[in-house]
């Protein structure tokens, strides 16, 4: 059993589970190798800012790479996300950080989209005195909240006067509205019926990924979130 300080914030709209992947991933597809390949992509990405002592935020930490990167940079990290499952995930890719400790990393489960977590996050007392994060990170997930330009605002609401806001979010393409109705469809489907969705479409997207890529989906450097 993981024991980490959680504090939920109810969520009702359906989501796609996410957590359950990454601590797959994290578990079974995770290597030291990844982490190496993380670690140099992180560091140029935040090449300019300076972590020791800051306090930095995650959303959406999916597998925890940038929260151990971070914490072991010296940052106070937080961490927010929709799914507790990542909890796990975390835990497992902490395995390859010796100075970072997940048991102390204060989590938040709830959406940036709702009012509830973002006040959760505001309280925080560090957070509250310097009136926002140092560092607000967010690799890969704003896109999937449904709402990405209020996502983006909130977001950027946590960080302080003079901070950090880091964010990734998917490029625009024509396939995009086709993707988009597939993952509406997707979530609101019974579990039994979304592995058998999966099953019937999963040589599709394979072939899509191939043909707007130009390369082979089964190789791929997957060392941060994206």
């Amino acid at each position: 059993m993981v024991f980490v300080p959680m504090f939920f914030v109810n969520q009702a709209t359906p989501q796609f589970d996410f957590g359950e992947n990454w601590k797959s991933f994290s578990v079974s597809a995770l290597t030291a190798e990844r982490v190496e390949l993380a670690r140099a992509d992180f560091r140029a990405l935040l090449e300019r800012v300076h972590l020791k002592g800051r306090t930095f935020l995650d959303i959406g930490f999916g597998q925890g790479l940038a929260l151990c990167l971070a914490g072991e940079c010296g940052a106070q990290c937080y961490a927010c996300d929709i799914n507790p499952k990542c909890v796990e995930a975390l835990v497992s890719t902490a395995r390859f950080f010796s100075d970072v400790d997940p048991f102390s990393i204060p989590l938040i489960v709830g959406s940036v989209l709702d009012d509830a977590t973002l006040e959760k996050l505001r309280q925080i007392p560090p957070v509250k005195k310097a009136g926002g994060f140092d560092v607000v990170h967010s690799w890969g997930v704003l896109h999937h909240t449904g709402a990405m330009n209020d996502a983006i605002r909130r977001a950027a609401s946590l960080v302080r006067q003079e901070g950090y806001l880091i964010i990734a979010i998917y490029n625009t393409h024509w396939t995009s509205p086709i993707w988009y109705l597939i993952k509406r469809a997707f979530v609101t489907m019974p579990a039994f019926i979304q592995r058998i969705f999966v099953a019937l479409l999963l040589p599709l997207i394979f072939i899509a990924k191939a043909v707007v890529t130009r390369r082979n989906p089964l190789k791929k450097e997957r060392g941060r979130r994206d």
